[in-house]
């Protein structure tokens, strides 16, 4: 993987809610289970009311930034951790006026907010994640709060007025939990009409070692289904190229080494070098000739790994580009000995 690739991949690891190649603000990971369990109160309803209170400073890494202060009144539909007197909440947040990320509430948002008590009023307890998406007439759910919430947000799949993006965010979050009602969410996501939750989902899975959506991963990937964008195409081929390790996935691999996408043919021959099998030879020995460096130097690693050559043919990236058709000589030869 190139220095530039490899950034951006750090880069969006970090982005939770993200729906789009990585912006200039980074965004903390979504950590749900520390969020629920330090939340004094968590809501499930809609803002109502949102109004501008004055002026704030909120501190960042140190350093003291302006804000604006708002104030929030979330209709509640149900309580999923602690108590409230009646059925509305109100609670504080800050809006930083430079860009850092924050994210505030919009009249007319429905969602899970998780709030904390302070002296006597309630405020938003993470302003990079206040609320997370959710959808009106949940059936009732027992077990723990962390439970409900993501019962909460898998519900978003089961509603008729869920929008793609709703379903979309309904996925980013999710993804993020590795318990069985999130995975089992996220199988109904997988088989959404909508293209957009759909390859977020299968990426998901992938990313969970499930090799059962493989196949369904490259179905996605060679057909050029309309709605699939660059962004999903980079995604579903992230997953794959972190994720299969299965020798049985390298017929399928083979398949999208052969794809027209420059990413979909560097994670299927990253993924073929990480199987460490004899089978993904003849494979990599074609990767050679690919017209993108990357996936020659997939092939290069690749088979310097699987025959145990000397570290003199496995050369680092760096090394690789400054004299390519040194490497590319030596495996093609190697390649026709071996005929």
């Amino acid at each position: 993987m190139n220095g530039s690739r490899r950034l951006l991949t750090v880069l969006c690891s970090a982005v939770t809610l993200a729906v789009s190649p990585c912006s200039t603000t980074l965004v903390p990971h979504l950590d749900l289970p520390r969020l629920t369990d330090a939340s004094d109160l968590i809501v499930v309803g809609r803002v109502t009311t949102v109004q501008r209170d004055g002026e704030t400073v909120v501190y960042l890494q140190g350093q003291a930034l302006a804000a604006s202060s708002w104030s929030a009144e979330v209709e509640v539909e149900r309580t999923l951790k602690g108590k409230i007197a009646g059925s509305e909440v109100r609670f504080n947040f800050p809006v930083p006026r430079a860009p850092v990320g924050y994210r505030g509430a919009d009249v007319g948002q429905f969602g899970v907010f998780f709030l904390r008590q302070a002296e006597n009023a309630y405020q938003i307890l993470d302003p990079y994640h206040p609320f997370l998406v959710a959808a009106p007439a949940a059936p009732h759910t027992e077990g723990t709060p962390l439970d409900q919430v993501t019962a909460e947000v898998a519900h978003v799949f089961d509603w008729p007025g869920a929008t793609g993006q709703s379903r979309r965010e309904a996925v980013e979050v999710l993804r993020t939990l590795d318990t069985p009602p999130a995975t089992a969410a996220l199988k109904t996501a997988a088989r959404d009409p909508d293209p957009g939750p759909r390859v977020l989902a299968v990426a998901a899975l992938l990313e969970r070692g499930d090799m059962a959506w493989l196949d369904p991963a490259a179905s996605i990937l060679l057909s050029h289904e309309q709605g699939v964008d660059p962004y999903l195409v980079w995604r579903l081929a992230t997953a794959i190229e972190a994720s299969v390790k299965d020798p049985r996935a390298i017929p399928t691999l083979v398949r999208l080494l052969h794809a027209p996408e420059v990413p979909v043919r560097r994670a299927a021959a990253a993924a073929l070098r990480n199987t460490r099998d004899p089978a993904a030879i003849g494979p990599l020995t074609e990767a050679l000739d690919d017209s993108d460096r990357e996936v020659r130097y997939q092939g290069v690693i690749g088979l310097a790994e699987i025959t145990g050559a000397d570290s003199e043919w496995s050369p680092a990236y760096g090394t690789f580009a400054n004299n390519e058709g040194r490497y590319l000589t030596y495996w093609r030869d190697w390649t026709k000995s071996r005929k």
